[in-house]
């Protein structure tokens, strides 16, 4: 190793959070620290390492994400709190895995509910509250709401912009 990059090591080292017992800290939950300071996680990583594939700029506010192995998140993918994403569902009694696929620049809104085998396209807005059922495809640059989701159109009220 050069000495140039153990001096960037050495530094890092020094900047690092660590515990009383010399242990680095790794916060993983949502919660309360010292001095009452709220600390916020982003599953992102926790949820890459667990075999999801995501690409840059993600940020998932949820921790009710199933089956990591069976996500694809596109760049710009914003998932907001309380999401929930499953890659397995029971069907007449037996279990049935697919993928979920969010392409790049995507927002889930708080609430939403993403079942097995959805494609989101690209652009793509999700609605609070919204249930996207199984083997659902949404189209690109498409705003959808509502139990199930569906595409809001230029006569929609909410659809105007």
């Amino acid at each position: 190793m050069s000495e140039h990059v153990k001096r960037g090591v050495r530094d890092a080292r020094r900047h690092e959070p660590r515990l009383p017992n010399g242990r680095h800290e790794v916060i993983l939950v949502r919660g309360e620290k010292q001095g009452g300071k709220p600390q916020f996680m982003q599953a992102t990583a926790y949820i890459r390492m667990n075999g999801a594939r995501i690409v840059r700029r993600v940020f998932i506010n949820t921790l009710s994400i199933a089956d990591h192995n069976l996500l694809e998140l596109g760049d710009d993918v914003i998932v907001g709190a309380d999401v929930h994403i499953s890659g397995h569902t029971v069907e007449a009694g037996l279990l049935k895995t697919a993928g979920v696929r969010l392409a790049s620049e995507v927002t889930v809104g708080l609430g939403s509910v993403i079942d097995i085998d959805v494609e989101v396209g690209p652009h793509c807005q999700i609605g609070a509250l919204t249930l996207v059922p199984n083997r659902s495809r949404l189209e690109w640059h498409g705003v959808y709401i509502g139990i199930p989701a569906r595409r809001l159109g230029a006569g929609d009220e909410a659809g105007h912009r």
